[in-house]
């Protein structure tokens, strides 16, 4: 009994090692290499569209110039963006000319992430969708609207920050959410005028690593809000982007900012907010542009709030806070808005 009892266990193991292959088999089946193997080294030379739900593993990935992976979809689940995940024991590429482009992308890498000059990683617009029913808008701070026949616009999506109110304070902008310091939250779109649709939120990008090298883009920006005669649309809410590496570096820039207003008019959108970015590392030299600004907007309509970009260096109690909405405030347009906040 105990033989048999053995080889029942050992059959079993085996049956569920073979689910487990076959499933990841069939997870990364839509991702092929166009040289090389994902044992060694897999390059990307052309664009490769991802499933919903896709799981990649590969020792080293190279994403040539032309190359591409991507799902630009946003219905495959709740109205946002498809998710990816890439596993690699070694490295990733993305030359110039390359890019890894979906709703909700996640990296992990055992060695080093370099995105090249013209190399990107992009979630922008694939977060939240604005309904095409009337009065519908999608995310936990998507923007207020009333979608019906009369001239009024719609507000902007929050995020980080709160979305910015339609012109003579018609809608309100949406509520800010998520987490600042490990932000993993799609933005979200802005509210619909009439003709006017609300504009998409950004996505969600988090990249773990020993070294992450950015001389590109790493981009989840919101959507501007639609225009249309006297109703504009709110802007989208920027995304979350979240990087975790023992050494951060380069001249790249990362972005989650909202989206403008819509306008054409009388009735405007208000912009969405600023997204969510945070950094933990233990080494940073990058020189790069953070930026999670909030969306602008015409005439009296409000610019969306900023949203945050937090910093953690070497293990710090609290990190650095920043806040900036690239010298503008919501409601004024000549005053500062940067501000630290220290360890």
């Amino acid at each position: 009994m105990k033989k048999r009892g053995l080889f029942l266990n050992s059959a079993f193991t085996f049956l569920i090692l073979f689910i487990a292959l076959f499933l990841i088999e069939t997870a990364s089946a839509t991702i092929s290499c166009d040289s090389g193997d994902q044992a060694t080294t897999c390059t990307i030379s052309a664009p490769k569209e991802y499933g919903n739900g896709d799981i990649f593993d590969a020792k080293n990935l190279i994403i040539a110039s032309g190359g591409s992976i991507y799902n630009s979809s946003l219905n495959v689940s709740k109205n946002h963006g498809a998710w990816l995940l890439i596993n690699l024991t070694g490295n990733l590429t993305i030359s110039s000319g390359a890019n890894i482009t979906g709703g909700n992308i996640t990296i992990k890498s055992l060695n080093n992430i370099t995105i090249l000059p013209g190399g990107k990683i992009i979630t922008s617009e694939l977060g939240f969708n604005a309904s095409a029913l009337a009065f519908s808008a999608h995310g936990l701070g998507s923007g207020k609207g009333i979608g019906s026949s009369e001239n009024i616009g719609a507000g902007g999506a929050g995020h980080g920050g709160a979305g910015g109110t339609a012109v003579r304070k018609q809608f309100t902008g949406g509520l800010s959410y998520g987490n600042h310091t490990h932000p993993v939250d799609f933005g979200s779109s802005g509210g619909n005028g009439n003709l006017g649709r609300g504009g998409k939120g950004g996505g969600i990008i988090k990249l773990n690593a020993t070294l992450i090298l950015n001389e590109g883009q790493i981009l989840a920006n919101g959507q501007a809000g639609g225009t249309a005669t006297n109703n504009g649309g709110g802007g989208g809410s920027g995304g979350s982007i979240l990087l975790i590496a023992d050494t951060i570096s380069g001249a790249g820039n990362i972005t989650s900012s909202g989206g403008t207003g819509g306008s054409n008019g009388a009735s405007l959108g208000g912009g969405g907010s600023g997204g969510r970015i945070a950094i933990h590392t233990t080494t940073y030299s990058l020189t790069g542009q953070l930026s999670a600004f909030g969306g602008s907007s015409t005439g009296d309509a409000e610019i969306g709030a900023p949203g945050t970009i937090y910093k953690n260096v070497n293990s710090q109690t609290y990190g650095d806070l920043i806040i900036s909405n690239n010298n503008v405030i919501p409601g004024e347009r000549s005053k500062s808005n940067t501000r630290e906040i220290g360890a």
